[in-house]
Formats: structure tokens, sequence, C-alpha cells
């Protein structure tokens, strides 16, 4: 994964990768590591469905707020695609 993200040069990037009992990937995602046990969501993180369709994609910024949402069903049809913004206010790109 590729982010423009303004991380401090002492935060570490960490690329995460779960997978069902099956072996299919189930989500992935990147974290910054500050610290021993300190560590906050960053950039793109993705959930997928067993069939291997995305589900959801949610865009951290370089302070772990959730900037962007985007919601698939099974099929691939996107259900919803949202800025959101640090009042809790959203803006829909698309139904």
């Amino acid at each position: 994964m590729r982010d423009n993200l303004a991380i401090d040069a002492d935060i570490q990037l960490r690329d995460t990768q779960r997978y069902t009992d099956q072996g299919k990937l189930k989500a992935q995602g990147r974290y910054a590591i500050s610290g021993r046990y300190r560590e906050r969501r960053v950039g793109v993180h993705q959930v997928f469905f067993t069939n291997g369709q995305l589900a959801q994609e949610d865009t951290f910024d370089a302070k772990s707020i959730l900037i962007r949402q985007k919601v698939w069903d099974e099929s691939g049809k996107m259900l919803s695609d949202d800025e959101l913004f640090e009042d809790g206010s959203r803006k829909a790109y698309s139904k």
C-alpha cells in the first residue's frame, strides 16, 4: 500500500493482513507504531466478504481520524461513499 501520509520519522509503519481459516484475505490495513504499545490506523483499511469482494474501505489520516468510508454489497455494488468530518457530519459522494 502506498499512502501520502505525513508521519514522523521515528514512527514505524506496519502493513497487516488477516486471513480466514480457508486462507482467503479477510482484512488488510496499515498501522503507525509509536512506542511499545501504541499503534493507530492510518491510510486505507479494507474488509472483504468471504467471496473475495471488497465489503468496506476506510481511509484514515495521519492522526488516525476516519476521513472517508466506502461500503459495498456482496455482489460488488457500492452502497455508500462518504467523506467524514471531525464534527461528525458526512458528505455523500454516491449511493
